[in-house]
């Protein structure tokens, strides 16, 4: 008995719905599927919409754990970026680095031409300031 519908096999019933479905419709533009219609007119299912931007005017919707507002987060991340970019140029770089790219402190000492201590403060003073970029939005207490 077969116990998992393989990605393989989910991928093909999903093109012959839509193939299906633009067929029935007669979509001519099959690079975009009209996801509402899909739903309500092939599929049958009803779609209920919550209103919630009446009683929270600032809400524009929320990511996938249902607390988390999406302008909030927006916003945080762009913030956050922007803070950044206020770091001393060799602190972000070196971060950057360090925790983004994979470099040993070693490394970005030798190809910046400086003392693995250097490196080693440097990052240690843009962990401090992004730590306290955390604490001020409340991501971390």
């Amino acid at each position: 008995m077969k116990k998992r519908t393989s990605d393989k096999e989910i991928g093909a019933l999903c093109t012959m719905l839509i193939e299906d479905f633009l067929g029935k419709f007669h979509y001519s533009n099959t690079r975009i599927i009209d996801i509402v219609s899909f739903v309500t007119r092939y599929l049958g299912a009803k779609i209920t919409y919550e209103k919630f931007a009446e009683k929270n005017r600032g809400v524009c919707g929320f990511i996938s754990d249902g607390k988390t507002q999406i302008c909030e987060t927006i916003y945080n991340l762009e913030y956050i970026s922007a803070r950044m970019l206020e770091l001393p140029n060799h602190q972000g770089s070196r971060i950057y680095k360090k925790y983004i790219l994979g470099f040993s402190n070693k490394e970005i000492a030798i190809s910046e031409g400086v003392s693995k201590q250097t490196v080693s403060r440097s990052i240690l003073l843009g962990k401090a300031k992004i730590h306290d970029l955390f604490v001020e939005l409340g991501v971390i207490a």
